[in-house]
């Protein structure tokens, strides 16, 4: 499995960050594998809420050469105004990404 992330505030285009399944937390890939929120693609957050829109996209390669594609709206916003724990585990797995981007 590998994970391609991106972070981006508006229409700003960067690159897809590529992560392989060992350099991702125990933690993390378990929400991936397990959770709910995780088992098809889908879109998170609330778009219109914030300016720029923050947008982060999330893509699950699988070895198969399956694929699921994510993208979380606004993150911080929507999460602090609506998240709860349901949205927690979502959250953790963005948040991670996004902290890994900015580190490479």
């Amino acid at each position: 499995m590998k994970i391609e992330y991106v972070h981006k505030m508006g229409q700003i285009e960067k690159p897809l960050k590529s992560f392989e399944e060992e350099d991702i937390p125990g933690n993390i890939i378990e929400i991936i594998k397990t959770n709910n929120a995780f088992s098809d693609s889908k879109i998170f957050g609330g778009k219109g809420i914030g300016s720029p829109e923050e947008i982060e996209e999330l893509n699950i390669l699988f070895d198969d050469g399956s694929r699921k594609e994510f993208r979380y709206f606004n993150k911080s916003i929507h999460y602090a105004m609506t998240g709860d724990e349901k949205e927690r585990p979502i959250f953790q797995v963005f948040a991670f990404f996004m902290k890994e981007q900015l580190r490479k």
